[in-house]
């Protein structure tokens, strides 16, 4: 549905947005009002009424009462409280999913004024949770996505056996799962996707490292025209730690349909605040994703000082034509026998140990060792390591699902709608070879 609908939403934000650029109207307030009050009708659209959120402009407040900036647009639950004689409201940080700056030109100045409001906003954010502000909020799709991009899937009570920078990635992976979606979307502005990946680029390198200028500080979602820059936090995207190097890409452009990934934040954002499940995708077509920034951890000296931390940088160009990363399709994991028996077993003991004997017995007669399954299936993230040493490894997801093709090979998912979905569209595609 996802996909239906953000192009049904997209085209009706570019031709109201053409509308509005006819209106002979000079007055600034004025001009920021109309694109705002055209983002909220977009979003209002975007959010299914039985949810009973709300879509409003205001302010977001702090534990200790400090407040952001006006927020052009909000997505609320519960109750905020109304600023006398005005349509704008006060709402608490835990209460808030989601927070949007509108700009109708985005260049410098106006996108370093919307990554200024953003980061307050972190920090809002910040704060209530080292407060303990969230108390026992369930984490666990967080912990999930963790172990997506690490390979790691231990217990949270042993997150902190994990070698660094383990523990520090589970923490960002964590602290953006529980803080509000927050969205920069300019209407006009920077010309095309290049053009707005140098000016994050060169606004980033200008403000250099200090207070607010992580990873938590930078916006979930940058939009400018049908360009986008979006975080892989694992809500939803997420790219893979990369064990060679130390690498993780953090953020990433697109230039395909920005309201398509605007609905993925929001709507998984709001399913797993609301624990509800909203419809799932109708297409396997996968956004085309270019890497744009990466962080390293850092442990050692520099400059005789010890420094330790994550150290940003950013992929200045896009891939050239030939090596761009092209919109895929998406696929279920092949499986041998072996892998298949293994992860039925992991299914039914809730566990896979490298040292268990008779796993290690079957895996022998094949040819092959505990060690080299376990490491396919933790590459493949259908499995994760429990533990630093990698000697036990369990489900990802509570279920695995299997189909067995008519041409005899087993593939497996995690991700029940999207393997059903994939398997009619493949038993179409036979239906329709065998009539020609």
């Amino acid at each position: 549905m996802i996909t239906s609908l953000s192009e049904l939403l997209e085209a009706l934000r570019t031709k109201e947005a053409e509308v509005l650029k006819r209106h002979d109207i000079k007055h600034g307030p004025t001009i920021g009002d109309m694109y705002e009050g055209l983002t909220r009708h977009i979003v209002g659209r975007a959010i299914p009424d039985a949810l009973g959120l709300q879509v409003v402009e205001g302010f977001i407040e702090g534990l200790d009462g400090s407040k952001s900036n006006q927020a052009d647009v909000l997505i609320v639950k519960g109750h905020g409280r109304q600023i006398p004689f005005t349509d704008k409201v006060v709402w608490p940080i835990q209460d808030v999913l989601a927070v949007f700056e509108v700009k109708k030109t985005l260049y410098g100045d106006s996108l370093a004024d919307a990554f200024a409001k953003m980061a307050r906003v972190a920090q809002l954010h910040k704060d209530y949770q080292a407060s303990g502000g969230y108390g026992k909020k369930n984490v666990e799709f967080a912990h999930k996505n963790f172990a997506r991009t690490t390979g790691f899937y231990p217990e949270l009570s042993d997150i902190d056996t994990l070698p660094a920078p383990l523990p520090h990635i589970n923490y960002m992976i964590v602290m953006e799962h529980i803080a509000p979606v927050r969205v920069v979307l300019g209407y006009e502005g920077y010309v095309d996707e290049a053009a707005l990946r140098k000016g994050i680029s060169d606004l980033l390198l200008k403000q250099g490292p200090g207070p607010n200028r992580g990873l938590m500080s930078l916006p979930s979602l940058v939009v400018c025209r049908s360009n986008s820059v979006l975080k892989l936090n694992g809500m939803p995207y997420c790219d893979r730690l990369h064990d060679h190097e130390g690498w993780w890409n953090i953020m990433a452009s697109n230039a395909e349909n920005p309201t398509r990934l605007l609905l993925e934040l929001l709507w998984t954002k709001i399913g797993t605040e609301l624990e509800v499940m909203l419809p799932m995708d109708d297409s396997l077509n996968q956004e085309r994703l270019a890497p744009f920034l990466r962080q390293k951890y850092f442990d050692g000296e520099i400059d005789g000082t010890r420094k330790t931390g994550f150290m940003m940088d950013a992929v200045e160009q896009l891939p050239d034509e030939g090596d761009a990363p092209e919109s895929a399709t998406w696929k279920p994991h092949d499986a041998d026998v072996v892998e298949w028996v293994a992860l039925m077993r992991a299914a039914k003991d809730g566990i896979l140990r490298q040292d268990d004997p008779e796993f290690e017995r079957f895996v022998s007669e094949h040819g092959t060792t505990t060690l080299v399954v376990l490491e396919s299936l933790t590459r493949k993230r259908v499995l994760g390591w429990m533990n630093a040493e990698r000697t036990v490894a369990r489900l990802i997801e509570d279920t695995i699902t299997t189909v067995f093709t008519p041409s005899g090979a087993t593939v497996v998912s995690d991700q029940a709608g999207m393997l059903q979905l994939w398997t009619q569209q493949e038993l179409a595609a036979r239906r329709e070879q065998s009539k020609s």
